[in-house]
């Protein structure tokens, strides 16, 4: 199991982001395909007891923003590098937050930011409505993150289906880990239902061929 592609949401402006280096650097590791997408939607006019604050956006206008995705898009290849079986760009006149959900049909991993500091949901995105909508496993990287270490992975596990679910979703990460931790928070007297839980889940991982496992089961 591996991820064929990987999309990964770049914003209109600014840097590009630390999470194109991170997504081209999965892309090597995985030997996925990689989709950079962007979206911009235009605001409506607003008006305020008959005073037009912001007008109504002109063609000219909706030229200049579609001309800008553009040039993101060239500055995306650039960033990502060459050398991958495929890279494409995906851009859109639209709420940012919708079309990364819907656009992540095409992929097996999303990687996106979370710099709530610079939130506007005209140009970025929301990042717990798409972790919520988009139905794909996703890969946040906080601001200023180049790279991430993989090598070692701890998985904080509880039992109930979001645990299991991410776990599945996680395997080509944990296959390519040199150790994995499973770590379950318990009560004193749960302990020894915990071992036997963290030992299943071990045991499911073996199956995967993942045997580089430790288990603890910690107190609260």
């Amino acid at each position: 199991m591996s991820y064929a592609t990987i999309l990964v949401h770049v914003d209109v402006d600014g840097e590009l982001g630390g999470r194109v280096q991170v997504a081209a650097s999965l892309a090597d590791r995985f030997h996925s395909d990689l989709i950079g997408a962007a979206a911009w939607m235009p605001k409506p006019a607003f008006a305020v007891e008959g005073v037009i604050i912001d007008p109504e956006p002109t063609d000219a206008d909706y030229e200049e923003m579609r001309a800008t995705l553009s040039v993101r898009g060239k500055d995306f290849r650039t960033a990502a590098g060459a050398g991958r079986r495929e890279v494409e760009w995906r851009s859109s006149l639209e709420f940012p937050t919708e079309y990364i959900a819907r656009e992540a049909r095409a992929a097996d991993l999303l990687v996106m930011g979370r710099d709530r500091k610079q939130y506007d949901p005209y140009r970025s995105t929301d990042a717990g409505a798409l972790i919520l909508r988009v139905g794909r496993p996703v890969l946040v990287v906080p601001p200023n993150v180049r790279t991430i270490d993989t090598k070692r992975v701890v998985v904080a596990w509880k039992d109930v289906r979001e645990a299991r679910r991410a776990l599945l979703d996680a395997l080509p990460f944990l296959h390519d880990a040199r150790e994995v931790v499973l770590v379950e928070f318990c009560d004193a007297d749960d302990r020894q239902k915990a071992q036997g839980r963290l030992k299943d889940v071990a045991d499911y991982l073996a199956r995967h061929r993942i045997t580089t496992v430790t288990e603890r089961s910690e107190e609260h």
